[in-house]
């Protein structure tokens, strides 16, 4: 073949590709709730590094990112941090739709 045809060839190919990738990205579901409505009241071990915290009277709530974004309360004060690498084992369950982790143990990796 001539390299002008590989060429156009390979263009047509990776912009076919492209056009796939982009379709699947797009129609997906976000891997938290594939990965965590799969567990509801089951008790899971999850690890990762947290992204937000938020302390209340008795309670901290904090998202934790591993390939994807969970959720995790804990009905109790815990001293956690944005950034910390940490290991959370609880209770997957929902409230008012949303699903999420409620934490019975927790340690900083």
């Amino acid at each position: 073949m001539e390299e002008k045809t590989l060429l156009m060839l390979s263009v047509v190919f990776a912009m076919v590709g492209l056009s796939v990738l982009y379709g699947v990205f797009v129609n997906s579901e976000p891997l938290q709730a594939t990965f965590i409505s799969k567990h509801v009241d089951e008790t899971v071990s999850v690890s990762g590094r947290v992204v937000s915290v938020q302390a209340f009277d008795g309670r901290t709530e904090f998202t934790l990112l591993r390939e994807d974004y969970v959720s995790i309360t804990f009905f109790d004060t815990v001293n956690v941090y944005e950034g910390a690498e940490v290991t959370v084992v609880g209770e997957v369950g929902e409230y008012e739709g949303r699903v999420s982790i409620v934490g019975q143990i927790f340690a900083k990796d």
